[in-house]
């Protein structure tokens, strides 16, 4: 070797240690193999080590304006185990290269990397130039080891406070958007254009994109796509990681972006969804390091949604205390002073026989509130009950759902032993009874008060809803659909009546005999 080449190895030397950035660390070591050797064109390739796979390509065009490696396909090359002087048999696909020369980068003697260069046949590859070649790939090794070494350092530091802010982050009472937390802390360790919460539509066989963050976000967040045949659908089915180069998705979202990973998000032991992280096209795929990190995120994720759970679940326990309380106050205090009061004055109208009219009214509209704040205490203590519910519970609910087909919440009213009398069938015929005259209401009254009373004593049943609204003509009753409800009246002995309320609107009368279900019980 020649003074003047050894010369030039030695500032290659120089000038591809000096850097600890992989990516200057790779041009310097191609340009360098280029020069010394006069090539046509060279380019530097680094495998993913779990995979084996082709996950960067640094490509440098020598004496030619466009050399045979230019259009080098990745996905053909495998890693090298010795100098290889034949391009076909290192994956080179190319037709016309008359001369070629690959060397392997090596770290603790596994080969993660290699060194392509072409030439021509007028000057043909030396056992010099391979020397030079396979001495400037050792200290290309050793410079890139070193910078992957600094750069998982830094990721590492990365990863780390990542965590830590997702960490104290999920811990605050003060975050709303606990999932949106995790993904913008995954952008700074995992390099992603667009990285998002995919969940399964549970009404058809969709994906829902829930959050998105990065750039473009907005384009996908709530869109949904074909769930069939999909990344998303593959990692949620398998439990396992689903890696894609650009290009290679079939479902029209995910074959807008470029390489693509999509890990499962696990919470209680089941995949609820998936976390995707997606480059720009013509990125480099993920690598392993992305991938054990994006997991971890993918972890926190799961826990992002049990918290959002867990204080969902405290909530509403918390709100059923407080509704247990005011219940109780409601019951022990309020309508035990009002029940004072009326007794009171119920004395007063005995020694005052001239106001006893007055007062006895009086009387009444004290009894009245109290049968209004004993529903209300039922109503606040039993909000969400099963349909296999008490009539009581039962009725609660039909009320309370068909509030909002209403202008104004109806007033509910329970005098008797309800939930002792009614039972089984005739319990369902009661809530439908009570269903189908709200619904009435609803489609024609244009009421702003609605009355609903379930009156229970030993042998019948009664229901009464009124209505201040425009009334009800004589013919109108088949046509308004209650037809079903006499049908209902009479086989249980009772009648239905549909009418006009005295002070105006409408009033809906059913009756009902319950000497027969009782004694089947």
């Amino acid at each position: 070797m020649s003074e003047n080449r050894l010369r030039r190895l030695l500032e290659a030397h120089r000038a591809v240690m000096e850097s600890l950035d992989v990516d200057v660390v790779l041009r310097r070591t191609v340009d360098a193999a280029v020069s010394l050797l006069d090539a046509l064109d060279g380019a530097i390739v680094l495998f993913d080590r779990r995979r084996g796979l082709a996950d960067r390509v640094t490509h440098v065009a020598g004496s030619a304006s466009r050399g045979p490696l230019a259009d080098l396909d990745s996905s053909d090359l495998t890693p090298l185990t010795g100098v290889e002087r034949e391009h076909r048999r290192a994956g080179i696909s190319a037709d016309d290269v008359p001369e070629f020369l690959a060397v392997p980068l090596r770290s603790h003697g596994e080969a993660y990397g290699a060194l392509y260069l072409t030439g021509s046949s007028a000057a043909p590859f030396t056992p010099d130039d391979e020397e030079m070649i396979v001495a400037l790939a050792g200290t290309a090794a050793v410079a890139l080891e070193n910078s992957r070494l600094y750069e998982e350092l830094r990721r590492q530091l990365r990863w780390s406070t990542a965590l830590t802010e997702v960490s104290s982050a999920l811990l605050s009472e003060d975050v709303s958007d606990a999932v949106g937390v995790v993904l913008a802390r995954v952008g700074t360790v995992v390099a992603a254009a667009v990285i998002s919460v995919v969940v399964p539509d549970p009404d058809s066989d969709l994906l829902l994109i829930h959050t998105a963050r990065g750039s473009g976000a907005e384009r996908f967040e709530g869109r949904r796509y074909e769930r069939r045949g999909s990344l998303v659908d593959r990692a949620l089915r398998s439990g396992r990681v689903v890696l894609s180069p650009a290009g290679t998705a079939s479902i029209s979202v995910e074959a807008e972006m470029g390489p693509s990973m999509v890990l499962p998000v696990v919470v209680a032991g089941e995949s609820i969804c998936a976390l995707a992280l997606s480059r720009s096209r013509g990125t480099p795929s993920f690598t392993a390091d992305d991938v054990d990190m994006a997991a971890e995120f993918a972890t926190q994720v799961g826990l992002a949604i049990e918290l959002i759970r867990a204080r969902g679940d405290r909530h509403r326990v918390e709100l059923a205390e407080e509704r247990s309380r005011i219940a109780r106050d409601l019951h022990d205090h309020v309508i035990q002073r009002l029940f004072g009061t009326g007794l009171s004055l119920q004395a007063i109208a005995a020694r005052f026989p001239q106001a006893e009219g007055a007062l006895i009214e009086q009387v009444d509209a004290i009894d009245g509130a109290i049968d209004e704040i004993r529903t209300a205490v039922f109503a606040l203590t039993s909000r969400r009950r099963a349909s296999t519910g008490s009539a009581r519970h039962r009725i609660l609910d039909v009320v309370s759902e068909m509030s909002d087909s209403l202008r104004v919440s109806p007033q509910l009213t329970f005098r008797g032993p309800v939930d002792l009398m009614l039972t089984g069938t005739v319990a369902d015929d009661v809530i439908a009874v009570v269903r189908e005259c709200l619904a009435n209401v609803a489609r024609h009254a244009g009421s702003d008060v609605t009355t609903v009373t379930v009156s229970v004593d030993q042998r019948s049943v009664e229901v009464v809803v009124t209505d201040d609204g425009v009334g009800v003509s004589p013919d109108a009753v088949r046509r308004s659909g209650t037809g079903n409800l006499t049908d209902r009246a009479r086989r249980r002995g009772g009648d239905f009546t549909l009418g006009c309320a005295e002070e105006g609107g409408t009033r809906a009368i059913w009756r009902a005999r319950l000497v027969e279900e009782r004694s089947r019980v």
